[in-house]
């Protein structure tokens, strides 16, 4: 009970308030195209809320006030446990490997989501369906909802987490060739409304073998100096907003000059593997 005590008065507690206030700090207006990326618990909890499902739909509630009926809030609904677990993918389950925030922003009425079997984007608002309808079947190519995203000037909003830690990352690592990642075809039955979708759905993802970091704190850094972020204080932690675009740019430019730039330390290549030949 005593430790209960003391984890509950060492809690940092922040009201729905301070939450707007901080969207109006950070410039997040009425027609936006936001993405959304959780770290909540670097924040602390919101006063007043009973559980965790109230908790992200004061979030997603609170951007949807400020945005208004003419802006587009979109996160990742990623599924990855099919491709672990070797399991068929089925469009309508509300199930993810994103958390809780994803399986509770896909509970929310008139939500589109993508058809992709690991790497879905689920999206609210005006764009909804220009993002999440008739993609690609890459998970980061041209037509993917990342690809829509930019072109609708889509503004990242990080909530706890490093900003750079976001999926147009993995973006820009597709168009500038990163050698230590590879497109992977999904193999399992792709079903939507027990139909089966035959199409070859593809992922960009990293090669197991290869060991490497990415360089986060960097990233963050980087666009701190060339004032393509904007971070303020939130609770116990920080919430930050870039542009998509001025983020992608960043990423290209830096992986123009040194393709593992973004990384901590070059990857442990083998000539006898893959990516050499």
């Amino acid at each position: 009970m005593i430790k209960l005590i003391l984890k509950f008065q060492l809690m940092h507690f922040f009201t729905k308030k301070d939450i707007q206030n901080s969207l109006n700090k950070l410039k997040i207006n009425n027609g936006d195209c936001i993405f959304i990326m959780f770290e909540t618990i670097r924040l602390g909890m919101i006063k007043d809320v009973k559980n965790s499902n109230e908790h992200y739909k004061a979030f997603f509630e609170g951007i949807l006030k400020k945005i208004g009926p003419k802006g587009t809030l979109a996160t990742n609904t990623y599924t990855f446990e099919n491709s672990r677990l070797k399991k068929n993918y089925q469009h309508l389950s509300k199930k993810c490997s994103s958390g809780k925030s994803s399986e509770i922003f896909l509970s929310f009425k008139n939500i589109s989501r993508s058809v992709h079997p690991l790497f879905s984007v689920a999206a609210i608002g005006l764009n909804k369906d220009y993002i999440c309808k008739n993609n690609s079947t890459h998970n980061y190519g041209e037509l993917s909802p990342y690809s829509r995203l930019m072109e609708k000037n889509c503004k990242i909003l990080s909530l706890g987490g490093y900003l750079g830690n976001n999926p147009f990352l993995h973006v820009a690592e597709l168009h500038s060739g990163a050698p230590y990642m590879y497109n992977k075809i999904f193999r399992q039955k792709v079903f939507i409304d027990k139909k089966n979708i035959k199409k070859n759905f593809v992922s960009f993802v990293r090669y197991l073998h290869l060991k490497y970091e990415i360089d986060f704190e960097k990233i963050d850094n980087l666009l701190k100096r060339k004032n393509k972020i904007k971070k303020i204080k939130l609770g116990k932690g920080f919430i930050s907003v870039c542009k998509s675009i001025d983020f992608y740019k960043t990423i290209i430019d830096l992986l123009k000059k040194d393709i593992h730039g973004i990384l901590k330390d070059k990857p442990n290549y083998s000539y006898k593997m893959f990516p050499y030949l």
